[in-house]
């Protein structure tokens, strides 16, 4: 029930004003205000307490890492698969360890609006006109997910005149690709702030045929 609350828009348009040219200061900011929001969150929804003993997460857009750092405080034994775009591309720094450093955290840096064969478009790959990174695939071998995290928003050098379509391919790309993989009786943690919008009404209402909200 995160989305009935109005803090959570005035976090994320602060993230989003951090999410170009942020110095290590505000990373640090965002990082530790992320993982504040996430033990908020669990107070007062239980979202983050996972029961399966070896739970299994995938988050979609993971840095600076807040979300995932406080998955792994309450459930030490979960494995994380995880997104993130490179820094040089508008991705912030991860300031978490993963692969060698926690072999629980496996991150892969790639955009996941470009998954095209998981869209149901596996032709795009024939067309010799293509010159889209549209080809990607994907890199992990979980088939289910006991938590799926999407709070990724549009790297701000990335919004021009389509500033209104990017953040919905964004949000509907990973409701998508989380809604194939999600676990019966899992949890989705997603971005939707300003709920009064009659989009967001309409997904949620759907969302509400199927889930608990």
């Amino acid at each position: 029930q995160g989305w009935q609350n109005r803090a959570g828009d005035t976090f994320f348009e602060k993230r989003r004003r951090q999410s170009i040219n942020a110095d290590e200061r505000s990373q640090k900011i965002l990082f530790d205000m992320m993982g504040r929001i996430a033990e908020e969150m669990n107070a007062s929804t239980g979202a983050f307490n996972i029961s399966n003993a070896m739970p299994a997460v995938l988050d979609l857009c993971v840095a600076p890492g807040g979300f995932v750092k406080y998955v792994l405080e309450i459930n030490p034994f979960a494995s994380v698969d995880a997104f993130s775009l490179l820094e040089q591309h508008g991705g912030h720094e991860m300031r978490i360890p993963s692969g060698r450093s926690d072999p629980r955290v496996s991150v892969a840096f790639q955009d996941v609006t470009l998954f095209a064969d998981e869209f149901g478009l596996p032709d795009i790959f024939k067309d010799p006109k293509n010159e889209t990174n549209l080809a990607l695939r994907w890199p992990y071998m979980t088939e289910c997910y006991n938590m799926v995290i999407c709070d990724g928003q549009v790297p701000r050098q990335n919004q021009v005149e389509d500033d209104y379509l990017e953040p919905l391919r964004l949000t509907y790309s990973q409701l998508f690709l989380g809604l194939k993989r999600i676990a019966s009786g899992g949890t989705m943690i997603v971005l939707l702030h300003r709920s009064g919008r009659v989009r967001i009404f309409r997904l949620l209402g759907m969302f509400c045929r199927f889930a608990q909200v």
